[in-house]
């Protein structure tokens, strides 16, 4: 699987988000990897597989941290909320 390491890069001076939904560079292969490596894991029922693959790439590196710090300091959420359900629909 190629590394994600660098595929979308951030730099430490700026607070910046490029949302260009048009993958380039290595984001198709490492995207297409993962895809591959999620639906094998699925298919095959391998909990032991996921277990391993979420220890080793589920991990908050330092670079990221202090972004989440930052932002959690300016007050900026995060996390994105989808309200669901008949109460939202109305229904």
């Amino acid at each position: 699987m190629p590394s994600m390491i660098g595929v979308m890069p951030a730099t430490s001076d700026q607070f910046r988000v490029v949302a260009d939904f048009k993958p380039t560079g290595d984001q198709p292969a490492a995207i297409d990897a993962l895809t591959e490596r999620i639906l094998v894991f699925q298919g095959d029922g391998d909990y032991t597989g996921v277990a391993d693959f979420v220890a080793e790439m589920a991990v908050v590196h330092d670079a990221l941290q202090s972004d989440l710090d930052r932002l959690d300091e300016a007050g900026i959420p995060v996390d994105i909320v989808f309200e669901q359900g008949a109460a939202v629909l109305g229904i």
